[in-house]
């Protein structure tokens, strides 16, 4: 195919033949090669428009050649650059490169957005997140999370609703941005590390079990912690029969806690020591994700860290006075009880009456009053003082004799007007808002919060931990339907990185038992007690609620006498503002966490 010379007539009907002479190419036209030139268009062409049904509907594009030289781009569109011109009347050419050019016109669409690739999670990008109990600005605290935190949740407007394991409202944006969005993949590993398939360990309870849910596990555990000192534990599957499972390495004898559908719900775990338990029945696998995932916070605190949350509390029930009303009667509750006294009463349910009570007493404007002898057997406990006034003993007995019973569930004393105060009334203030609002500034009291670490704060801050450093406690009462052995193996399923242990009992035959059957990789330690006197035993007692307390993780019955819901709550605001791991409670009765 050739390019007329410069200045000659276009000849669209001429039809060339090129034979190769010195590099010049020599033409004839004919008839027959006309006809055969028309033929070679024709069918290219037919098959042109066959290749481009096949490859693009029709519909929404059209094709079309494009040769850009100017009589052949009216025929067919392909084009050929201009050959060096070469003299003679015929037309010469030299067939300089030859290109053929696919352009398809796509009719105009709206830009749809490129959905992101993974499952969202939410990173906190504020200094905190404070987790509210309801979905509005002024509801109650109930948690926080620091910077750098992960959250699990579904978003409605401006809020974050928790799930997986967490629950409560994050507000995403509180004149500046709390929570930032983002997308992960998440994977499993039946051998080798996440780093090694370029992915991350997940430490996150919450983020395991929505991972867990996406991998399609039907349990996801309770919780992730740290193994060792070095490095991050991991989330862990297990594909067992009928299910597949992820945990990390809970061996108890409990029904999943989601089930696909009701043929897995009879899949059990069976009981192990730790992960080795699961290793020797099935397979473990380890689940990553393609997002990085900050470091568990260290939540122990040390002896200086509790004296000054205990400042704080004092500062806040200092505030929870002055938000009170103005006292409308001049009132007095004269107290009796010692802290022996309160053992004899069972010790945990006394004090979870006493704190209600003295919170109730003070809002109402009375005075609580108690002799000095009471007083000064109150302090050597190290118990933090709750009375406004004391009295000589003599004195003391003479009021107590002449005035009348409160009325309450506990052995108390009023003077003023009668009927005052009353068991009615307090159960009343404890369910209305002023004991159960978010304290001060914006409400009065915590619950009994406040109260009960005040109360028990000097002894907290003079304890001297088992451990210096994160530890776990557990608390045998005989009321959870396992031995201490089991209630071991348990913390070690829930939290594999937990080799410290502080076992609270008073059962001494059941720590003989543990030290015999547990291996040299748990470190045990225990309240050591010289049963010889009233005293010794209240002692143990105050020291196992310290323990318990001052605890990274424990375990226990809530009901086991009040003792653990004691400890447990003692634990939950002595922690408030310290980042920690969740869970970091579980009650063994109700076989739920009690964070």
């Amino acid at each position: 195919l050739l390019t007329p010379s410069d200045g000659e007539v276009e000849d669209l009907g001429r039809v060339s033949c090129l034979e190769h002479e010195d590099g010049i190419h020599s033409t004839r036209p004919t008839g027959f090669l006309r006809a055969c030139s028309h033929a070679a268009k024709l069918g290219i062409l037919v098959v042109s428009i066959l290749v481009c049904l096949a490859i693009l509907p029709t519909s929404k594009r059209h094709l079309e050649y494009v040769w850009q030289h100017r009589e052949f781009h009216r025929l067919f569109g392909i084009s050929v650059s201009r050959a060096k011109h070469l003299s003679g009347p015929i037309f010469q050419a030299k067939l300089d490169r030859f290109k053929v050019g696919l352009q398809s016109q796509v009719k105009s669409h709206p830009v749809q957005p490129v959905e992101p690739v993974g499952y969202p999670e939410w990173e906190v990008v504020g200094p905190k997140a404070l987790i509210r109990s309801e979905m509005r600005a002024t509801a109650p605290v109930v948690g926080n999370r620091q910077k750098g935190a992960i959250l699990m949740g579904h978003e409605e407007g401006n809020w974050l609703g928790l799930n997986n394991g967490d629950t409560g409202w994050v507000m995403i944006d509180n004149g500046g941005e709390v929570l930032s969005k983002r997308h992960a993949r998440y994977t499993h590993v039946s051998s080798g590390t996440c780093e090694a398939r370029g992915m991350f360990p997940i430490n996150s309870t919450s983020v395991c079990r929505a991972a867990a849910k996406a991998l399609g596990f039907v349990w996801a555990p309770a919780a992730v912690s740290m193994r060792g000192k070095a490095r991050l534990d991991e989330c862990w599957g297990m594909h067992s029969v009928g299910a597949s499972m992820a945990a990390n390495g809970i061996t108890q004898r409990t029904e999943p806690a989601e089930t696909a559908n009701a043929s897995r719900s009879g899949v059990k775990l069976v009981p192990g020591h730790g992960r080795t338990g699961f290793e020797s029945q099935s397979g473990m696998e380890t689940l990553c994700s393609s997002q990085p995932y900050a470091p568990p916070f260290n939540d122990y605190m040390d002896p200086a860290m509790v004296a000054k949350r205990v400042r704080q509390i004092d500062w806040s029930l200092a505030d929870s006075k002055s938000l009170s009303p103005d006292p409308k009667v001049q009132c007095q509750v004269l107290w009796h009880l010692s802290v022996g006294g309160l053992h004899a009463l069972g010790f945990g349910t006394a004090v979870g009456k006493f704190e209600p009570l003295r919170a109730y007493v003070e809002y109402s404007g009375c005075k609580w009053v108690v002799s000095e002898a009471l007083a000064a057997d109150w302090k050597s406990w190290g118990l933090g003082p709750f009375w406004s006034v004391t009295l000589p003993e003599q004195q003391w007995q003479a009021r107590w004799t002449h005035a009348p019973w409160c009325g309450f569930q506990l052995p108390v004393k009023c003077e003023g007007p009668f009927g005052f105060l009353s068991q009615a009334g307090m159960d009343q203030f404890v369910t209305g808002p002023a004991f159960n609002g978010p304290g001060p500034p914006s409400g009065v009291y915590t619950a009994a919060y406040d109260v009960s670490l005040q109360t028990f704060g000097p002894r907290l801050a003079k304890y001297r931990t088992p451990y210096n450093g994160r530890y776990a406690a557990i608390h045998v009462s005989g009321n959870e339907g396992m031995d201490a052995r089991q209630l071991v193996d348990l913390v070690r399923s829930w939290w594999p990185s937990m080799d410290r242990i502080f076992v609270a009992t008073t059962n001494t035959e059941e720590i003989l038992n543990l030290k015999s059957s547990v291996g040299a990789q748990i470190e045990l330690a225990w309240t050591h007690r010289k049963i010889n006197s009233a005293d010794s035993v209240t002692a143990a007692l105050l020291d196992d609620i310290a323990g318990l307390a001052s605890a990274s993780v424990v375990v226990g019955t809530i009901g086991s006498g009040g003792v653990f819901g004691v400890a447990r709550a003692l634990n939950l605001h002595l922690h408030l503002r310290l980042a920690r791991s969740h869970p970091w409670c579980y009650d063994v009765q109700a076989k739920r966490i009690c964070d």
